[in-house]
């Protein structure tokens, strides 16, 4: 089955709409909602929104990068999520990033975890917030049973999704008796100065 970009934008919109009533008891605005190659973005991005996303008519725009397009539905549909999160925030004023880094903080893990029905990783913002995310229990029922669109035009799988994966499977994470943690893009064998314990390797 042939997928263009034009049937992933319709799709999502549409469950957008669905979502905006469904979590956000429709107070989100209608934006549009593009997807765009992550050649040129940063690589631990997914999608971003964009509160004034340069059309005439002012209205926001949500914009899905090719590397999250991975075949997954319920990881496409997460990360449309998140950005609703963000979108909840920027209409009611609410700030959710550090201005000095762009980070995420506490206010943007309460509402995605709260009306987003996100589980949000505390392991990035000092501010209490994070920016990984993954859909609980509770959303990946909405997504599989409440929501009406064509999941085959959200199976499509894009390289840039690929290459992501290959990249992410080069970080090597070591940690201590003492608890200190390095990351490293390559295999380590090394001990900690404090506890004098061999760093162990935590995941690949």
């Amino acid at each position: 089955m042939n997928i263009n970009i034009d049937e992933i934008i319709t799709e999502l919109t549409s469950v957008h709409y669905q979502l905006n009533k469904i979590l956000f008891k429709s107070s989100l605005k209608q934006l549009k909602i593009g997807v765009e190659t992550s050649k040129h973005r940063r690589i631990n991005a997914y999608a971003y929104f964009e509160p004034y996303g340069g059309w005439l008519d002012g209205g926001s725009q949500i914009t899905i990068l090719t590397k999250r397009l991975d075949g997954n539905y319920i990881n496409i549909i997460s990360t449309l999520v998140h950005e609703m999160s963000h979108q909840y925030n920027f209409e009611n004023n609410i700030k959710d990033t550090e201005p000095s880094n762009g980070r995420h903080n506490k206010n943007f893990k309460i509402t995605a975890k709260n009306l987003g029905l996100l589980n949000v990783e505390n392991n990035i913002s000092k501010n209490g917030g994070g920016c990984s995310t993954s859909p609980s229990d509770e959303l990946i029922f909405i997504i599989k049973n409440k929501l009406d669109f064509n999941k085959a035009a959200l199976k499509i799988i894009h390289e840039d999704s690929i290459t992501i994966e290959k990249v992410k499977q080069k970080n090597y994470k070591y940690v201590c008796e003492c608890g200190k943690i390095i990351r490293s893009k390559s295999k380590l064998n090394i001990n900690c100065n404090e506890c004098n314990t061999v760093f162990s390797l935590k995941n690949v």
